[in-house]
């Protein structure tokens, strides 16, 4: 990693890249079955990433940002998404790094088609279904876990922005 030809690149999270890993942890198989089944998850996840930051490539031309800009939404988005249920308020997020309100809001709204409280909404949202299609939580406990007070707000955001109620992607108990 020291070496000068190296680069390091965050790229946003992904409930596909997560489910993956996730599978990779859950290996069903033994043996050179096992082998292969890693060596495919991992494949897996080597091409979601691939196609994160070619999206991410391809968000920075079209968004008419320049580097830097694209670059600051960016940050942004990484602040958010390192606390996903409590992220830093807007005036918090422009005061780490170094614009006003306004700017960061026009940026990430260019950089990624939607608002800071929307990305984080939707963010919540696709955790909260990877967790009610991979573990055994009540509706009300998923919706707290991803930084919903309330459970009624939850399901409502949740069927509004899949098309169906949390409980169609629930998993047994």
């Amino acid at each position: 990693m020291l070496a000068s030809e190296t680069l390091a690149r965050h790229f946003p999270r992904s409930t596909t890249f997560s489910e993956f890993a996730q599978r990779t942890l859950d290996n069903p198989y033994t043996g050179i079955m096992s082998e292969l089944f890693l060596e495919g998850c991992v494949l897996a996840m080597i091409a979601e990433a691939t196609r994160l930051i070619a999206e991410d490539s391809g968000r920075r031309e079209a968004s008419g940002l320049s580097t830097r800009e694209f670059e600051r939404a960016a940050a942004a988005r990484n602040i958010v998404d390192r606390d996903i249920v409590s992220p830093p308020s807007l005036a918090e997020l422009s005061r780490l790094l170094g614009v006003n309100v306004t700017t960061l809001s026009r940026q990430f709204r260019l950089a990624f088609g939607d608002t800071i409280f929307g990305y984080v909404r939707n963010r919540r949202l696709e955790i909260a279904q990877m967790l009610l299609r991979n573990e055994a939580l009540s509706i009300a406990e998923t919706g707290f876990r991803v930084g919903f007070a309330n459970a009624g707000a939850f399901a409502t955001a949740y069927r509004k922005r899949f098309g169906h109620p949390p409980s169609a992607d629930r998993r047994e108990r």
